[in-house]
């Protein structure tokens, strides 16, 4: 799968052939869409080999992830055998079509941001692979950059049928408007994912990931990205 879309300097003009879906999480945008099987097919037998590779990059001191049975690896800037790199290079024009979707989104929301992001730069500043087991989770965190992301590859159906725990979901932590009669108004509101979908978020955005309690594995693809406005119009 390749998402039509242009990757360079600016607001892309081409469509995107997967259907986009945007809701709010404490006002603000979340993107969603899902990859087809055959694409999650391909990224599960790429990530099964980096898995399986001795020489993988060990990423875990940069992330906030306690995995204890699982590991999380940097996924490479380019890998020698070409059809594994296809499928890399594939997915990292797909994460770069979708954020430049999202600016879009977010620059046709008012004036002020038509004029801030009427151009810009963006790159990636890292993928990595996350593949967890019972009892591994995330910690509230944030990431680094503009926008984080995650694919998701793996999700035990007991994780996605099972709407009443948060075993195993994401979770995104924000404040609500407060009300006279609310003690607390910070508050969490959970994704329930499933294989197959794709989210994207600003990267401040505080999130966590509920460990789970069964012998399944949960594997995704995490990214982050920076995009930066360019021009006249910018302020900071």
């Amino acid at each position: 799968m390749n998402i039509k879309n242009n990757t360079g300097t600016g607001i892309p003009s081409n469509k995107i052939d997967i259907q986009i879906q945007y809701t709010k999480i404490f006002g603000v945008p979340l993107l969603k869409t899902s990859f087809p099987k055959n694409s999650i097919d391909k990224l599960v037998g790429l990530t099964d080999s980096l898995l399986k590779d001795p020489k993988h990059i060990d990423y875990s001191s940069h992330l906030a992830g306690v995995i204890k049975k699982g590991k999380q690896i940097l996924m490479p800037v380019k890998i020698k055998e070409t059809g594994a790199n296809k499928i890399l290079k594939s997915l990292k024009n797909n994460i770069k079509a979708l954020c430049n979707n999202y600016i879009e989104s977010v620059r046709n929301s008012d004036e002020g941001s038509k004029k801030m992001w009427k151009d810009f730069t963006m790159n990636i500043i890292q993928v990595w692979l996350v593949s967890q087991y019972k009892n591994d989770y995330n910690p509230p965190h944030t990431h680094g950059g503009t926008m984080s992301g995650i694919i998701y590859l793996k999700v035990p159906k007991r994780i996605t049928d099972n709407l009443e725990v948060p075993d195993g979901k994401l979770s995104f932590q924000g404040w609500l408007p407060y009300k006279p009669e609310m003690l607390m108004f910070n508050q969490n509101q959970s994704i329930n994912p499933k294989t197959g979908d794709v989210y994207i978020f600003p990267a401040w955005l505080s999130h966590q990931v509920y460990p789970f309690d069964f012998d399944e594995e949960r594997r995704c693809i995490s990214f982050n990205l920076q995009a930066t406005p360019l021009g006249k119009n910018v302020k900071y």
